[in-house]
């Protein structure tokens, strides 16, 4: 016991060192043996769902069941996060897509751990989502979490709002353009620069983040795409074209954050038994419209390399 304690003892210093902390919920000495899996995952990963409608219906029901109850019983694990996850992988006959769908979003209101699961079953069942659900969704995640200041759950509220195109109410979006974190900031910046949140909105706060020295501190990446993109008239101009680096980026069309594009890792099967392809507004989303081309970073280093 006193060596066990030691070793967390010396990580927490070794985490410390590198602006890192241990999650002490998470973190306990055991006696040997002990168990290394609580049993959920494989009772999960192994459950069979039925290619008949109606069966399926009622398999699908007892998952998610058996999935909230896993998760009472062990709260410290990603339960429903995995359960949402393996579910990406199965065909949901077209006629409990209803059903499946509301079960997601129940989910990922109640636990947003799983809200990068769900939003990778939105986007790859695009053309069949209920836009009237999915706007319930995006208004009550920004509701709650900006109030929180929670920026993972506002970022993906963020990004569903752009997959499709749900317009933010202005009492909300005024709301945003008072956070000060950057990711948030800069989604917010693209959704108004899309139409997606009123022009009449003032983002004057997010100016003032951005002072002679913001490319030295956590806002480089909202002065860099903010100037880029075209978004915000800086109080500083040429902030950017006078940076001995930022200004190379620049100058080689390289962007961070793709405006244009949905970036998005296309599981290898649909969910539902009918493929879904891209519509045509999704195709012309992925076209700069002549612009100039955006670079990736890690491309552009690999060619010069």
């Amino acid at each position: 016991m006193e060596h066990a304690e030691k070793a967390i003892r010396i990580l927490q210093e070794i985490f410390s060192s590198l602006h890192l902390d241990i999650n002490d919920e998470k973190t306990f000495v055991n006696k040997s043996p002990h168990f290394f899996d609580n049993g959920w995952s494989s009772v999960l990963s192994n459950y069979k769902f039925s290619s008949d409608q109606k069966k399926q219906l009622y398999d699908l029901i007892r998952y998610f069941d058996i999935s909230y109850r896993y998760s009472i019983d062990f709260p410290l694990d990603s339960v429903l996060k995995y359960a949402i996850k393996r579910l990406n992988n199965v065909n949901i006959e077209s006629g409990n897509w209803s059903h499946f769908e509301s079960l997601l979003m129940k989910t990922a209101i109640t636990e947003p751990a799983t809200l990068h699961e769900f939003s990778a079953i939105m986007y790859k069942n695009k053309r069949i989502v209920d836009n009237k659900k999915i706007k319930e969704i995006i208004f009550t995640l920004l509701e709650e979490h900006i109030y929180k200041g929670h920026s993972y759950e506002i970022n993906w509220a963020l990004w569903l709002s752009k997959v499709f195109n749900i317009q933010i109410p202005d009492k909300i979006a005024s709301n945003l353009f008072n956070l000060v974190d950057a990711s948030n900031l800069i989604m917010a910046l693209d959704l108004k620069n899309r139409g997606l949140i009123s022009s009449t909105i003032i983002t004057d706060n997010i100016v003032d983040l951005i002072d002679e020295n913001a490319l030295q501190d956590e806002y480089w990446l909202l002065a860099y795409e903010a100037d880029y993109h075209g978004w915000l008239t800086l109080k500083h101009p040429d902030l950017i074209n006078n940076h001995p680096f930022f200004s190379i980026l620049k100058k080689n069309n390289i962007s961070f954050y793709h405006s244009s594009k949905v970036f998005y890792h296309k599981p290898a099967s649909s969910t539902l038994a009918h493929k879904n392809t891209r519509t045509e507004n999704q195709q012309a989303e992925n076209k700069t419209h002549g612009q100039p081309e955006e670079k990736d970073l890690f491309s552009l280093l690999s060619n010069d390399y």
